[in-house]
């Protein structure tokens, strides 16, 4: 299997390279790891240039594409800056759209979006990360209307990444989390089934489970 997966310089994108059985894997993000994988290629590239993005229709096919690339900024809709606003969307969204568009995707190969569970449930607070990722949602929907193979993640929190924004050590440390890992455990089950198109997160619950 041939992938691509943006921000997996850390976190959970780091942990998918690490699980996924791929004979080659190329990296998409602003830097790189500080331990480098032997079995991935790592490209410093930022998704929201089109111009830079271009330039991966000159690599090989790929069987998956992974758009695990996020950012989350909190406050209100009333609350949030036109910075914070225009960087959610451009990496949160424009950047999805960029690398499903203009990456090669084999004949049977399948698009993976990391979402998130405000993806399904819109939040006061975060609103912007909740918007951004209601609209990635729907930029999934319209890639499956498109014959894509469309799978999706709707992740809750968990140890790393965005779940720590907001939050101080002291109150991040309480929080019984799962770990990168895990979560990245999860996501292979859904990649790998045959059935399965989502990977959903149960609030009431606190477990994910596939659907």
């Amino acid at each position: 299997m041939r992938v691509l997966i943006t921000g997996a310089s850390q976190g959970l994108g780091y942990e998918l390279c690490k699980h996924l059985k791929a004979s080659t894997i190329h990296c998409i993000d602003i830097v790189k790891p500080q331990q480098e994988l032997q079995n991935v290629t790592y490209h410093k590239l930022d998704i929201r240039s089109e111009e830079t993005i271009k330039l991966l229709s000159t690599l090989e096919e790929f069987d998956l594409i992974i758009n695990n690339a996020g950012v989350m900024r909190r406050g209100t809709i009333s609350e949030i800056s036109l910075e914070d606003f225009k960087t959610s969307l451009e990496i949160n969204v424009l950047g999805s759209w960029l690398i499903s568009r203009y990456a090669k995707l084999s004949l049977n190969g399948q698009i993976l979006f990391i979402n998130s569970r405000h993806g399904l449930d819109l939040k006061k607070d975060p609103a912007i990360y909740s918007l951004t990722k209601k609209s990635l949602n729907l930029l999934a929907e319209l890639f499956r209307k498109d014959k894509f193979v469309v799978k999706e993640a709707f992740l809750g929190p968990f140890k790393g990444g965005v779940s720590q924004e907001g939050h101080t050590k002291e109150e991040y440390a309480k929080r019984e989390l799962s770990t990168p890992s895990e979560i990245a455990n999860l996501i292979i089950k859904l990649i790998e089934s045959s059935s399965k198109t989502r990977l959903i997160y149960d609030e009431n619950k606190k477990v994910h489970y596939l659907e």
